[in-house]
């Protein structure tokens, strides 16, 4: 079981760089290797975005009688 231990690589993160081990589940990214899902995300360089401000719908609406400004409004309904 010594084998187990035997350390292959080091995580492609570079702010991680923690051991790799034979039989343990990394991800890879071209030709490296990263350790875990966070580090993965730090790797391909993924942020978190609000998807309502990406696709530009600044504010959620329900129908009123007054004209919203906002060309790009959606309404919101209620499930029954």
């Amino acid at each position: 079981m010594e084998d187990a231990k035997e350390i292959v690589d080091y995580c492609a993160n570079e702010a991680c760089g923690a051991e790799i081990n034979i039989g343990q589940p990394v991800y890879k990214v071209g030709h490296e290797l990263v350790c875990c899902g966070r580090c993965l995300v730090a790797k391909l360089g993924a942020k978190t975005v609000d998807p309502l401000r990406l696709l530009g719908w600044w504010t959620l609406s329900t129908p009123s009688r007054t004209k919203s400004t906002c060309t790009r409004s959606v309404t919101a309904r209620r499930s029954k």
